[in-house]
């Protein structure tokens, strides 16, 4: 039927889409469930919905896809369970910003020297002993100053682990300078050489 509820109440026991619970209540929106519950099948759910815990989709072995539509036509977010991984589609529209974005940013109010911005990290978190679970590779973008209206200086270090955690051997400053083996920029007509197989990089006379 087309009418619309306009009734409204609280089920003291029962049992919803074939799961018992110890109550519930509907509201204009919502179905409200004091216990879990498992929705098979394409559902759809109004514009406000909300989860106040865990949202889980699958299981381990067999997930689905998840996708979140953007406000421009062709923009989305979608982990595709086929291919394990995660995708970010830009806009459909031809032009030159139409890809896929990622922002990393910080909550920070008063950004201040040394303050990561944001920060990518790689890791073998299921392997075995200290090393092996450590932060294995990193991408960080760290504040160099105070930030102010015309202040901004941000450097962009990339980190690696030999037989640690990882630790930083290049890094591309504000000013375009680029730092080897630490915040280490040469001087005056030194040229970066190289001190054989195994070895890093140096800036040298």
């Amino acid at each position: 039927s087309s009418t619309a509820i306009t009734v409204l109440g609280t089920v003291a026991t029962g049992t919803w889409q074939g799961i018992k619970v110890a109550s519930a209540y509907l509201d204009d929106q919502t179905a409200h469930l004091n216990i879990t519950q498992s929705f098979t099948g394409a559902k759809t759910f109004g514009a406000a919905t909300q989860f106040n815990s865990t949202v889980t989709v699958g299981v381990d072995d067999a997930g689905y896809d998840v996708k979140f539509f953007g406000a421009s036509a062709g923009a989305y977010m979608e982990y595709d369970f086929s291919a394990d991984q995660l995708r970010i589609l830009g806009p459909s529209a031809d032009a030159a910003g139409s890809s896929g974005k990622l922002l990393l940013a910080t909550a920070q109010t008063a950004v201040a020297a040394n303050d990561i911005l944001g920060q990518i990290d790689f890791q073998a978190p299921l392997e075995t002993g200290t090393d092996a679970t450590a932060i294995a590779a990193a991408i960080k973008a760290v504040a160099q100053d105070t930030f102010s209206a015309s202040v901004n200086a941000t450097d962009l270090i990339f980190y690696t682990g030999h037989s640690e955690a990882a630790t930083e051997k290049f890094r591309m400053t504000s000013q375009g300078e680029l730092g080897v083996g630490g915040a280490n920029y040469g001087t005056d007509g030194q040229v970066l050489t190289s001190a054989g197989a195994g070895a890093a990089v140096a800036w040298e006379s």
